[in-house]
C-alpha cells in the first residue's frame, strides 16, 4: 500500500509520498507549490516596485544613544518585549501511568511577521538562531533565510530535537502539577514520549532513508536504531538526575522582541523558563564547562527576556551508557548573568549584525554567494550545504556574473 502524507500547505490533503515535493520545512503537492510560487512573484514585483519607498532605517540602523540607561529594568523597560506561551494540545503530558498522547509538542507556532519591502529575508523577522548563523557564515545564513534551502537532516540534530520534546512533555507535566517540583517523570513516559517524537521527525524528514545516520563521527551509531537508542539514554538520564532540581515556570515559550533601530520582530525560542534564568539544553560530543563561542549571541539575545542565561550542556553516551553533564549556574559552568553591560551588548550584537545583513544583501544580491564560507574552524565540516554540493565555495559552481 502507498505511504500517504498530508500536504504542509493550505489545502491540508493527503497524497501519496510521491506526489509531494519538499520545500523549505514543508512537503507541499503541486497546487500548493504553485500558490506559493506566485505569492513569491508578488513579493518580489512589489520589492521592485516600492524600493523608492524604503524606509529610512534601512539605510542605516540606529545605535544606542551616547548616554544609555545604566541598570537593567531601564534597559528592559525600552524594548518591546513579549513572551507568547506556546499552548500544547489538550491532554498534554503525563503522571505515573499515564500514556501521553501522541505527537507530542506538534502544534504550530504563530511567531510575527511584517511586510516590509526590500528585507532580504524570506519572513519579516529575524531569529536569534538567524543571526548566530550569519555569524557563522554569511553564505550559508542565504541559503537557508533567504532562499529558504534545508539542509538535509542529520542523525544527531533529529536525535537531539527528540530529546528536546520529551523533556518537552515532562515539563508541561509539572508545570501543570502532574510531576511534584522536586520529582521526576516515569520512566515509561519519558521512553514513549521520545520513540514518538523521534519517529515523527524521522517522517517529517522524509521518512529514515532520507536521513544521514552515519556522520562518521568515532563512537558514534551509523543507523538510526542505534541514534534512537543513544538518545533515550540521553532523556531518561536527564530525566533522572536533573529534572528533580529544576521548578519550571513555562517551557517552549515563543519569545518576541522589538529591538529600537531594528525594522522587524526579533524572535526566539526559549527550551525552558524559571522563576531566575532562561535554560538551553545543548546535546553534542563534549559536556562545556564554559558559554561555547558558538553560544554566545543566542545567549546575550535571550538576555533580552529579562533573566539570566544558563545552559545544561549534555555529551552523548559514552560505550557504558554514561551522560556527561555541566549544568550553568551562578558563578560556575555554562551561565550569563543577567546585567546592564549584557543588555547593551545584547541590543550592539543585534543591530549591527542586521545592519551587516542589509549591507551583504545590497551589496551581493540574493543570488550570488556571500562571503565568509570557508573561514570557520568546524562549521564547514558538518555543512551538508558543502557535502552536497550546493555551496559554491567548495564545489567552485560560482554564477557567470561573478567573472
Amino acid at each position: 500500500m502507498p505511504r500517504r502524507k498530508r500536504c504542509d500547505g493550505p489545502c491540508g490533503d493527503l497524497y501519496e509520498r510521491e506526489l509531494l515535493t519538499r520545500v523549505g520545512d514543508d512537503w507541499l503537492c503541486q497546487d500548493c507549490q504553485q500558490a506559493e510560487a506566485e505569492m513569491v512573484a508578488a513579493d518580489r514585483a512589489a520589492d521592485a516596485t516600492e524600493a523608492d519607498d524604503e524606509p529610512e532605517e534601512f539605510s542605516a540602523v540606529a545605535v544606542l544613544a551616547d548616554e544609555p540607561p545604566a541598570d537593567v529594568d531601564a534597559i528592559l523597560d525600552g524594548l518591546g518585549n513579549t513572551i507568547a506561551v506556546y499552548e500544547p494540545p489538550s491532554g498534554y503530558g503525563w503522571a505515573e501511568g499515564v500514556t501521553p498522547i501522541a505527537q507530542v509538542g506538534s502544534g504550530r507556532r504563530q511567531l510575527p511577521s511584517v511586510n516590509l519591502p526590500g528585507w532580504p529575508l524570506r519572513h519579516g523577522r529575524v531569529s536569534a538562531s538567524a543571526l548566530a548563523t550569519f555569524a557563522r557564515c554569511p553564505e550559508q545564513f542565504r541559503m537557508k533565510y533567504v532562499l529558504g534551502y534545508q539542509e538535509p537532516q542529520a542523525a544527531a540534530p533529529l536525535t537531539g530535537s527528540a530529546v528536546h520534546g520529551a523533556l518537552e512533555a515532562v515539563w508541561t507535566s509539572k508545570i501543570n502539577g502532574l510531576i511534584p517540583p522536586n520529582g521526576n517523570a516515569a520512566e515509561k513516559g519519558v521512553t514513549e514520549a521520545y520513540y514518538e517524537k523521534f519517529e515523527s521527525l524521522t517522517e517529517r524528514a522524509g521518512g529514515r532513508g532520507e536521513v544521514i545516520w552515519d556522520e562518521g563521527g568515532r563512537g558514534k551509531p551509523t543507523d538510526a536504531s542505534g541514534w534512537r537508542e543513544l538518545g533515550l539514554t540521553v532523556a531518561a538520564e536527564y530525566n533522572r538526575v536533573i529534572v528533580p532540581t529544576v521548578v519550571p515556570v513555562a517551557t517552549e515559550e515563543v519569545l518576541t522582541i522589538d529591538v529600537p533601530g531594528v525594522p522587524v520582530p526579533l524572535v526566539g525560542y526559549l527550551d525552558l523558563v524559571t522563576e531566575t534564568e532562561t535554560i538551553d539544553i545543548k546535546v553534542s560530543g563534549k559536556a562545556h564547562t564554559d558559554v561555547a563561542t558558538d553560544w554566545r549571541m543566542q545567549g546575550y539575545i535571550y538576555l533580552l527576556a529579562g533573566r539570566s542565561m544558563a545552559w545544561h550542556s549534555l555529551k552523548w553516551p559514552n560505550a557504558q551508557g554514561e551522560v556527561a553533564m555541566s549544568i550553568g549556574k551562578p558563578g560556575e559552568g555554562p551561565y550569563l548573568p543577567l546585567t546592564a553591560d549584557a543588555l547593551l551588548m545584547a541590543q550592539n550584537l543585534v543591530r549591527r549584525y542586521v545592519k551587516a545583513i542589509l549591507a551583504y544583501s545590497a551589496t551581493f544580491g540574493r543570488d550570488e554567494p556571500w562571503p565568509g564560507a570557508v573561514n570557520h574552524t568546524w562549521a564547514c565540516n558538518l555543512c551538508r550545504f558543502r557535502t552536497d554540493g550546493r555551496c559554491a565555495w567548495w564545489s567552485g559552481d560560482f554564477p557567470e556574473s561573478l567573472f
